[in-house]
């Protein structure tokens, strides 16, 4: 059998270059026949999944937002009245000095600052809120007033530092801050 295809190879009058152009054509044939029959397919294939995976994260993301749209009712009444209540506590009906001052004394102790003074300046009444300025005369350590502003700032009650003129002397910082305290009045 093998002689007969060396025969017939003979018979053809192939020579190394006409063998190499034969084995080159085969080869991209071969390579094109892979591309077309097997790789296209395949590809088509890939995007056709991703799709379907895309619209399945997009069904996971609008039953989330169902879900969070439509909690449970009780669930979120106790939320709502959790929250109410830390609004109450940060808008008071009344100003509350007296309690306010306690409240800024035992901060500035727990942080290690002098208080030298509180003093109430002026009320400013709003639109359902009223606010007093209260001057307030400190000394201390840069850390300790830091502790001391931040303390003020995560407590209950709505505090915000309206200005605030500090002084360096020795190590050691004195100043005055004016806070603003908060009530709503007609609730």
């Amino acid at each position: 059998m093998t002689e007969l295809w060396r025969q017939r190879l003979k018979d053809l009058n192939l020579t190394a270059g006409k063998m190499a152009a034969v084995a080159a054509a085969v080869s991209l044939l071969s390579a094109f026949a892979f591309y077309y029959f097997i790789h296209l397919p395949l590809l088509a294939a890939a995007q056709d999944i991703h799709g379907q995976a895309q619209d399945m994260a997009g069904q996971i993301t609008r039953i989330g937002n169902f879900c969070n749209a439509h909690i449970n009712d009780k669930d979120y009444l106790q939320e709502l009245k959790k929250r109410q209540s830390l609004a109450d506590k940060a808008l008071p009906d009344e100003m509350q000095q007296g309690r306010f001052w306690a409240e800024t004394e035992r901060l500035a102790e727990r942080c290690g600052v002098r208080l030298l003074g509180l003093t109430p300046e002026k009320n400013e009444d709003g639109k359902g809120c009223s606010s007093i300025t209260v001057k307030v005369h400190i000394s201390g350590r840069y850390f300790s007033l830091l502790a001391f502003l931040q303390g003020l700032r995560d407590g209950e009650r709505l505090v915000t530092v309206k200005n605030m003129a500090l002084q360096e002397q020795e190590g050691k910082i004195d100043g005055t801050l004016w806070l603003n305290i908060y009530a709503v009045s007609d609730r």
